[in-house]
């Protein structure tokens, strides 16, 4: 019973240290959830999101330290990501979409604020 209670306490407290990949994780899904507004044709189920973001970890590069690690994991599917969308975009719509991702990823990262 100490053992299960142990090791719950470590899941955790692991599952905590990733918080950071979540955050990234929420914005990016709802960049891609705003798509819709420009164009109803841009429409992405959460399965395909759930299936690019779980390739993206199994698929971003390893590291022995943690914050290493979820840096590589929230790159490499923030560009994976941007890749799959930008293949169902109209050229017209591409930058936009990048400009999006930006802005957003920024105002998480407190480098830009909105002015009201």
């Amino acid at each position: 019973m100490q053992a299960a209670e142990q090791t719950e306490k470590d899941i955790d407290i692991t599952r905590a240290e990733y918080v950071p990949v979540a955050v990234n994780t929420q914005i990016l899904f709802f960049c891609v959830s705003d798509l819709a507004n420009i164009d109803p044709m841009y429409q992405y189920s959460l399965e395909w999101f759930t299936n690019i973001f779980l390739t993206s970890i199994q698929s971003a590069p390893r590291a022995d330290v943690l914050e290493k690690r979820i840096n590589n994991i929230n790159e490499y599917f923030t560009f994976s990501l941007y890749c799959n969308v930008c293949r169902s975009l109209f050229e017209k719509h591409k930058l936009l979409f990048a400009f999006l991702l930006t802005v957003r990823i920024l105002m998480n990262q407190k480098k830009i604020h909105m002015v009201s």
